[in-house]
């Protein structure tokens, strides 16, 4: 059966619990906004090693190139010293 009067401590227990679920809700969207945003930053870091990771292989091989100097087809052996938009100049 359903009571004719709820009394008014019954409806302020409600009202505190309503006010609790919707701040419990504001904190969870606040703690995954900030979720989002780390790995947002966790994957520019991520892009941002991987790129040092190919300058660095990058300048690795054509410093070997430079150093070691590259074999011609017919069999001579010259220095080369390459940069990175692929020009290389012969010595």
């Amino acid at each position: 059966m359903i009571p004719a009067i709820i009394n008014d401590v019954t409806l302020n227990n409600l009202n505190v619990v309503k006010m609790e679920i919707k701040s419990s809700n504001q904190v969870w969207t606040s703690v995954n906004n900030t979720l989002v945003e780390l790995m947002k930053v966790n994957q520019e870091q991520a892009n941002i090693a991987a790129q040092g990771s190919i300058v660095a292989a990058m300048t690795a091989r054509y410093s070997t190139i430079a150093l070691s100097g590259v074999s011609t087809l017919d069999g001579r052996s010259e220095q080369r010293c390459c940069n990175f938009n692929g020009i290389s100049s012969r010595h």
